[in-house]
């Protein structure tokens, strides 16, 4: 199994005999996952017959199963199929020697003391971390947990809370219709000025721009 994070240009062929090759893809918001995408090398290649990889050959039995006898449910089953690969060649990846040494989410969500922090930034962008909360959560001090979540993640930590906030309010102001000063409120800004002028220097426009550009209207 072959991973291709970034969609790097590649060429496929047999070493010997014959050969056969399934490809699947996803299509995500960029902004949004870019943080995750960051963290990953170009290829990440997992090899069936090796220790503690035998899900993969079943996988890609099922897999091939639902694509040449499609029947009800069959495009749900292959697209759960493909969510579940890429989890498992994001665990194997992050298992082996060297894996996860470029700083970015991946990594920093997989250190053991930072990953209660991640998670609590994640699930509630919106609330006003502070750094010292931040550093209780990993049990660490304000300042080891400053330094090991820079080098880690790649970012301050009020950097990364305030991108994280900024690319869940574009995909929101892309996605749907709610009024661009609600999704501010939403997302931890006090005002809907205070959210234009950050979101604009992130995005290099503001939020009504950011929204009639996606939408495809003047």
């Amino acid at each position: 199994m072959a991973l291709l994070a970034s969609g790097a240009a590649h060429r496929l062929r047999a070493v010997e005999g014959d050969a056969s090759w399934m490809s699947g893809r996803f299509l995500v918001e960029e902004r949004a996952a870019s943080s995750l995408l960051a963290s990953l090398p170009e290829v990440i290649v997992l090899r069936g017959a090796e220790p503690g990889l035998k899900w993969l050959p079943l996988s890609a039995g099922l897999l091939a199963a639902e694509i040449a006898d499609p029947s009800a449910g069959s495009r749900a089953m292959a697209s759960r199929l493909l969510d579940l690969l890429f989890i498992k060649a994001l665990r194997a990846w992050s298992d082996a020697d060297g894996a996860g040494g470029s700083p970015g989410w991946l990594t920093a969500a997989l250190d053991r003391s930072l990953g209660p922090a991640l998670w609590a930034i994640h699930r509630h962008p919106e609330q006003p971390w502070t750094v010292e909360e931040l550093a209780g959560l990993a049990s660490l001090s304000r300042a080891a947990f400053a330094a090991r979540f820079t080098r880690l993640a790649g970012d301050p930590p009020a950097r990364y809370l305030a991108r994280l906030r900024l690319s869940r309010a574009a995909d929101r102001i892309a996605t749907t219709t709610e009024p661009v000063g609600a999704i501010g409120k939403a997302l931890g800004y006090e005002s809907e000025a205070a959210f234009s002028r950050a979101f604009a220097r992130e995005y290099g426009t503001a939020p009504r721009d950011w929204r009639a550009a996606r939408n495809g209207s003047a």
